[in-house]
């Protein structure tokens, strides 16, 4: 085999070691995300922290409608039982009743508003719980995909990096040197291109006739590399 066969073989082998180890870093960097499950749950939180706090204040709101109803009732007694018979007396008992009257009708429209929270809070609590349940299941579906990805990932690593150490003990040194050097230079991965139809498949530019017969005759040798006369690559059939 040439040597610019061998560097094609080794630069599809490093390519695809680099592009499998970019992937697992990115399996592992999404395997460490649990946004949206988070944001998810701190909605479902927030939305029962909110049913609570207003189911005690409907509570509290009871509880203050009660005590104002038995007041009232006693005073209803106090000013119709004939127990008081002072006039000023009964006028001012009369107004108290009317005032805890008034007082009443106020509480008893702030419950009828607390009961209309309540109940959306409720429904969204329900809402938020669902969407939290299925994010959360989702998740789950998420990360077995994701570990049996970096499981394959990890494999194909193993894989290719046996495969280009392998490579490298039988690559010639000087044409090993050539191929990192225009890989420096071209600060690019690919530093070996193919000929197709006398074009180079990585500047598509045309090779000359006589450089195409160069690298068709340099096929058969082990000791000769060619390079593109316009990007510097190295040439290969």
């Amino acid at each position: 085999m040439s040597w610019g066969s061998q560097l094609l073989d080794l630069q599809e082998v490093e390519n695809g070691l680099r592009d499998s180890i970019g992937a697992y870093k990115q399996i592992q960097k999404q395997l460490s995300e649990t946004t949206p499950e988070r944001q998810a749950r701190e909605g479902y939180e927030q939305a029962i922290a909110a049913e609570r706090e207003a189911r005690a204040r409907q509570q509290n709101l009871n509880l203050e409608w009660q005590g104002m109803i038995q007041k009232i009732d006693e005073e209803e007694k106090r000013l119709y039982s004939g127990e008081v018979k002072n006039p000023k007396e009964l006028s001012n008992l009369q107004l108290e009743v009317e005032m805890l009257k008034k007082q009443r009708e106020k509480l008893e429209e702030q419950a009828l508003a607390l009961i209309e929270e309540v109940d959306e809070w409720t429904s969204r609590a329900a809402a938020t719980k669902a969407a939290y349940e299925k994010v959360e299941q989702d998740q789950r579906d998420r990360q077995i995909s994701l570990e049996e990805q970096e499981k394959k990932l990890k494999r194909q690593i193993s894989i290719r990096r046996a495969q280009r150490e392998k490579m490298l003990v039988t690559i010639d040194p000087t044409a090993l040197e050539q191929y990192r050097y225009v890989q420096r230079l071209k600060n690019d991965t690919h530093a070996v291109s193919t000929l197709r139809e006398g074009v180079c498949t990585s500047c598509h530019i045309e090779v000359s006739a006589a450089k195409r017969d160069t690298v068709e005759r340099v096929n058969s040798e082990t000791t000769k590399l060619v390079t593109c006369g316009n990007c510097g690559r190295i040439l290969v059939n």
